[in-house]
């Protein structure tokens, strides 16, 4: 389903007219609680972390299974990664070696008022209300000892106004302690990381739940990308994290929203930019603007749908699915 040809000009005036509130940062963790609420946009990896100073430790155990939760802020689909690295050796590439789940951004959103795929926040909202979150499972290969849990957002899109513009990719680090060692410390770190998908444009368009909605690329990198609001509905893709495809761990077939959205794939469909088959593009006519503001950093207590909502059009969904 195409979006009509006006929505790029609505959008774009929708964004002049919110208040600058409205218009700023993206997201971050708050559960487990993180280093700092700051949102911090790491596209020259010129830090791991939100801060290089270590925060407030959390204990689990190897293996555990833990309630993660993490800021929405109007912006569409994405993946999000978790790594783990010593913390006494943090840096991009310890906790890239160190990936060990992805999830899709937008899992059980406490959206209510969402009714199609380019849902903002719930209107009346404020920055920062709406969380998302899920559950993770630790590794079970590592030992005993302090780990920082770096949560990394990518592949969404829509920013300032512009569905066409990707919002970049957002870090937070959490000092975590593991009390006990795993039980697959002598068979190591697995070829893959785990991957649960299913979000909420997944579910509203009856899709599988073995993949993600998300923007432009299933990759993590560091290129911002800026389309006009027309192209960047077709930007808007369904498939797995790069990595999963690299490593084997997963189909590597992604599908055209726009095209899903109407029930055909033609033979046109667009290329993710990482080489993945099919695009399949969705469609919609909703917006977002990001933002940023203070969260609730508890430990690991319940990560099902959470708070309230912010700016965007009316919507309606709830997405209450254990992913």
């Amino acid at each position: 389903m195409k979006c009509p040809s006006f929505l790029s000009t609505a959008l774009a005036a929708l964004a002049l007219q919110l208040p600058l509130s409205l218009v700023k940062a993206h997201g971050y963790m708050t559960i487990p609680t993180g280093r700092t609420t700051d949102t911090i946009n790491d596209m020259d990896n010129t830090g791991a972390c939100d801060s290089d100073q270590p925060g407030t430790v959390t204990e689990f155990t190897a293996g555990q299974e833990i309630d993660v939760q993490w800021t929405r802020n109007n912006h569409i689909g994405g993946f999000i990664r978790f790594a783990l690295a010593p913390s006494d050796n943090v840096s991009h590439d310890s906790l890239d070696a160190g990936s060990f789940f992805y999830v899709c951004r937008e899992v059980n959103c406490d959206l209510k008022e969402c009714t199609d795929d380019f849902c903002g926040d719930d209107p009346g909202t404020e920055a920062n209300e709406i969380k998302c979150g899920t559950t993770i499972t630790l590794p079970e290969y590592l030992e005993s000892g302090d780990y920082v849990l770096q949560w990394t957002w990518f592949a969404a899109g829509s920013s300032y106004g512009h569905i066409g513009w990707t919002t970049g990719n957002y870090r937070t680090c959490a000092d975590i302690r593991l009390t006990t060692s795993g039980n697959a410390t002598e068979t190591g770190k697995p070829a893959c990381p785990t991957f649960v998908g299913g979000d909420r444009v997944t579910e509203m368009e009856n899709k599988s739940d073995d993949q993600c909605f998300y923007f432009d690329t299933n990759d993590l990198v560091t290129q911002e990308v800026q389309y006009d609001d027309e192209e960047g509905y077709t930007r808007y893709l369904y498939g797995i994290p790069a990595e999963m495809e690299r490593c084997g761990g997963g189909n590597s077939t992604t599908e055209d929203a726009s095209e899903a959205a109407s029930g055909s794939v033609g033979a046109d469909a667009q290329e993710s930019s990482t080489g993945s088959s099919q695009a399949e593009v969705a469609s919609g006519n909703d917006s977002e603007i990001g933002d940023e503001g203070v969260v609730d950093s508890s430990s690991n207590s319940g990560s099902e749908g959470v708070a309230a909502s912010n700016a965007g059009e009316s919507h309606h969904c709830r997405t209450k699915r254990r992913v």
